[in-house]
């Protein structure tokens, strides 16, 4: 009998790193402030279908503490289509904080894929590599589509969460989207550290909620660090399996350790939706 995987996750293949500079793929934002730059290829031709994509980013060029980016994944020869859009990487005081993200998407055999980037910085660069996972006769179900609420080109950051001025109670609730695009069935939340170079330390219990007015909340008190340190917010991403239906209103609240002041108790949400 042939040496076939028997369960998921037994084949894997990287895309975009780089073992002269111990890195990844250099990719350059434009020259000019908050706007995408050009494509850079990561892999020619895929070895095999996959069945999700972990995204590896760090090593920024800019000085600038804070500066944050929003990072493209491609596919597709000569003009890209988009497969994942606007991955929030920030810059910290240690530049090699790397951030990582897996996201449950097919990608077929012999694909090219690509990445660009925007930066708050001119002509800033970043690195980024790609694994991606194969399974074996055993597969989950197929995603091949991932849709994006929150993210702000603008700026390149997200939608702003206040814990509000009292520690260690829930504050208002801020809407990522009014309404999604798609059903979602793994639902990422990224969290931003709003260019922050100066931040203090405290810790935020963040809750997902869902529905028009009054909401419910669909994730509860999600752990997170707001790192002084580092000027960092750490997970960057957290991820669920989910059954949100298309049309819905998605929300973000959270409490504070200690709201210290307006600037450093805020950090910025993006949810990245998977169907």
């Amino acid at each position: 009998m042939g040496d076939w995987p028997q369960v998921d996750g037994q084949r894997f293949e990287n895309a975009g790193a780089n073992t002269t500079t111990t890195g990844g793929t250099v990719i350059t934002a434009a020259v000019s402030a908050n706007t995408k730059g050009s494509y850079t290829e990561l892999i020619a031709s895929t070895a095999f279908h996959a069945h999700g994509i972990t995204v590896n980013i760090n090593n920024p060029t800019v000085s600038v503490s804070g500066d944050d980016f929003l990072i493209d994944i491609g596919i597709g020869a000569a003009t890209e289509e988009v497969l994942i859009s606007n991955l929030h990487f920030g810059h910290h005081a240690n530049a090699q904080i790397a951030h990582t993200v897996y996201v449950p998407i097919s990608v077929p055999a012999g694909s090219r894929l690509s990445a660009r980037c925007q930066c708050e910085t001119l002509s800033a660069t970043v690195d980024v590599s790609l694994v991606l996972h194969g399974g074996g006769f055993i597969q989950p179900n197929a995603l091949n589509r991932c849709t994006t609420y929150g993210a702000n080109t603008a700026d390149s950051g997200g939608v702003s969460v206040d814990p509000g001025a009292v520690n260690h109670t829930k504050g208002a609730y801020s809407e990522v989207t009014a309404s999604t695009t798609n059903p979602i069935k793994f639902l990422i939340i990224g969290f931003a550290n709003q260019s922050n170079g100066v931040r203090g330390t405290l810790r935020s219990l963040v809750d997902i909620g869902i529905g028009a007015a009054t909401e419910e909340v669909l994730i509860p008190n999600m752990l997170i660090g707001l790192e002084g340190t580092t000027d960092s917010v750490s997970p960057k991403y957290i991820g669920y399996p989910c059954n949100i239906p298309a049309g819905s209103r998605l929300t973000c609240r959270s409490q504070a350790s200690d709201t210290i002041d307006a600037t450093d108790r805020r950090f910025d949400v993006i949810l990245y939706g998977v169907d």
